[in-house]
């Protein structure tokens, strides 16, 4: 087996082994080496590319040729590691700028957030009169709630005033009651709703009750509304408001009403109210005292 028959197989190797360097798409974010599988195959093929090489560039008796080859070898035994090298520093480059620019568009939107909900305002229209020591409430969800409803629902606001014992004494709420999802159904192919009771400002577990029996109701998105944010809205972004309502159940009277915001699903962004806070601000103002 000659040379120059060598040298072709030769050829043909490097040539292979560029193919499978060379990314699959234009919009490939990495090498393709960082995959498991490939860098298994990549390195497999380079260390029998250092057997080969040698082995068929000493079968060269021409001075010129050899040294030629000689140099492809070197260059083949460093290029690897440069490419990876390079394609490291390349990825972290790319890196770097995306998370710049998710930087600079989050501030955008906090930027926006904080002029959306300027006009925000809590009104009271007027205050419960208790006489039994503090409010039964029912926190009630509707299609218009904008936000993440297990964060807003019963058993949160319980625990968010539960550890703040002062904060939880001023709301003037007696019991919490919520609905939840109870035992699964085969007949209604679906989950039981439930009733759980919360005895505020205690360790006690919340409890099933037959039905809501709470005199008021804090009704969270009865309407809500998202609107568009100046960056990432394409990737799911958006800022919201839901209405908060204080509704007295015997009546059908309104006593307050708030607005909550949402950037995407966090309030609190931009100088805006807190949601949890904005709630017990609003049941203070209506069951408790200042």
């Amino acid at each position: 087996m000659n040379f120059g028959f060598r040298k072709n197989v030769l050829i043909a190797y490097l040539g292979l082994i560029v193919a499978l360097f060379i990314p699959q798409n234009a919009e490939a974010e990495a090498p393709l080496y960082f995959d498991l599988a490939g860098l298994i195959i990549y390195g497999a093929l380079y260390l029998i590319g250092l057997v080969v090489f040698p082995f068929v560039i000493g079968f060269s008796k021409d001075k010129s040729a050899k040294r030629l080859w000689s140099w492809i070898f070197a260059i083949y035994a460093i290029g690897p590691i440069t490419y990876i090298i390079v394609g490291m520093k390349l990825s972290e480059m790319r890196n770097a700028r995306i998370l710049e620019e998710v930087r600079v568009g989050e501030q955008k939107n906090r930027e926006a957030f904080a002029d959306y909900c300027k006009g925000r305002k809590q009104i009271v229209y007027s205050k419960a009169s208790l006489q039994d020591g503090g409010a039964s409430l029912l926190v009630r969800m509707e299609k218009g709630f904008t936000g993440v409803n297990w964060k807003f629902n019963a058993y949160p606001i319980f625990e968010y005033l539960a550890k703040n014992p002062d904060l939880c004494a001023r709301a003037g709420i007696k019991t919490l009651e919520g609905f939840y999802d109870g035992a699964y159904s085969k007949e209604k192919n679906g989950y039981e709703k439930e009733v759980r009771r919360y005895v505020m400002c205690s360790n006690e577990k919340w409890a099933v009750v037959p039905e809501a029996l709470s005199r008021f109701e804090l009704v969270l998105g009865q309407t809500g509304r998202k609107d568009s944010v100046p960056w990432g809205g394409e990737a799911g972004r958006w800022m919201s408001t839901s209405s908060v309502q204080i509704v007295d159940r015997l009546t059908g009277k309104v006593m307050a009403e708030d607005t909550m915001y949402f950037l995407r699903y966090d309030s609190g962004e931009g100088g805006c109210p807190e949601g949890m806070s904005q709630l017990s601000g609003l049941l203070t103002a209506v069951f408790g005292h200042q």
